[in-house]
């Protein structure tokens, strides 16, 4: 159970169903042990400065499979052939690589994903543990920490045995997806590198790191000094965004002249009014007309062509309004 090495393997490609998982004296082959959750999907190898996942197994070299129980793993005689050691499945698939400037020091990497069927809770093989670290002083360990899920199991009886992940996979209904990137950066120096390969998507994939957001689909490699508050947002960026509360700031300057500026929060798209009135109640300016998108926008009212005096704005976002006075001194 855990992490299991698998040395001096004398291969030069095994196809998955290969490699025989045995259980109780029952054999399974490599699709049906993934299925019956014996063991997690990905094989990992470590190649001279960082963790991959594998398509294919090389002769005398050591790759770590994660199992849910104890198991005995074996290879099958075969003859060579062009599958790989695994295909991954259906859906939609993000891997993240952190590798160090230093040209000293490990790097790693975790994998997210989107796919029908599957959950947001734990699935054992669906989400997979972060792998053991490599052994040397000086590395990266990227990981997912999902401490929530402690002591829960998925529909099969797997308990989830520790909070640290490296693959989360997703379900596809939902519009917008965050995954939260922790990272340790153990004795490294210099800057790190942060780059990604992905499947086409039809939705923005964004990366946020201390606030600033990069088109995924449009760079494909950031700079980083540390892991802290990092980011991937899968669909619209500015749902995410949004403020959870609609709200309009007090006007600043208040009295003006000739101009004023107000800040309006908006917790979700749609239409929005925003007019200015004079103690009349005559609209004397219009500063929305339109839909707007949720987030935070800022409007400014110069009021050059009115006399001094008290106005009134107000704003109206579906059942939401907000009126505030302020006052031009010219």
């Amino acid at each position: 159970k855990g992490w299991n090495l698998i040395s001096h393997t004398l291969v030069s490609i095994v196809q998955k169903n290969q490699l025989i998982v045995i259980d109780e004296g029952q054999d399974y082959i490599w699709d049906d042990a993934v299925h019956w959750g014996l063991l997690s999907p990905t094989l990992y190898s470590w190649s001279e400065d960082s963790y991959e996942s594998l398509s294919e197994l090389s002769p005398w070299s050591a790759f770590w499979v994660h199992a849910s129980r104890d198991l005995t793993v074996e290879v099958r005689p075969h003859l060579p052939l062009n599958e790989s050691a695994r295909m991954s499945d259906s859906g939609w698939v993000l891997e993240l690589q952190a590798n160090p400037t230093d040209g000293v020091s490990g790097g790693d990497f975790i994998q997210i994903g989107l796919k029908d069927g599957a959950s947001n809770t734990f699935v054992y093989g669906e989400d997979e543990y972060d792998h053991p670290n490599p052994g040397i002083d000086s590395y990266i360990d990227l990981y997912f920490d999902k401490n929530d899920w402690i002591g829960s199991t998925d529909y099969r009886g797997i308990m989830v045995e520790s909070p640290y992940f490296s693959s989360d996979m997703r379900s596809m209904l939902d519009d917008v997806q965050v995954w939260d990137i922790k990272g340790s950066l153990n004795n490294i120096l210099g800057e790190v590198e942060l780059s990604w390969t992905m499947d086409a998507i039809d939705r923005d994939v964004h990366l946020l790191v201390s606030g600033e957001a990069f088109n995924m689909s449009e760079v494909s490699s950031v700079m980083v000094s540390s892991m802290d508050d990092v980011m991937i947002i899968v669909g619209d960026l500015n749902t995410y965004l949004a403020p959870s509360d609609f709200a309009l700031s007090t006007a600043y300057p208040n009295p003006f002249n000739p101009s004023t500026s107000l800040d309006l929060s908006l917790n979700e798209s749609g239409h929005v009014n925003i007019y200015v009135y004079n103690v009349l109640g005559q609209i004397v300016s219009t500063l929305a007309n339109s839909y707007m998108d949720a987030g935070y926008h800022t409007f400014t009212w110069n009021a050059d062509n009115v006399p001094s005096g008290m106005y009134l704005v107000r704003v109206e976002a579906g059942s939401n309004v907000e009126t505030q006075k302020i006052m031009l001194l010219k």
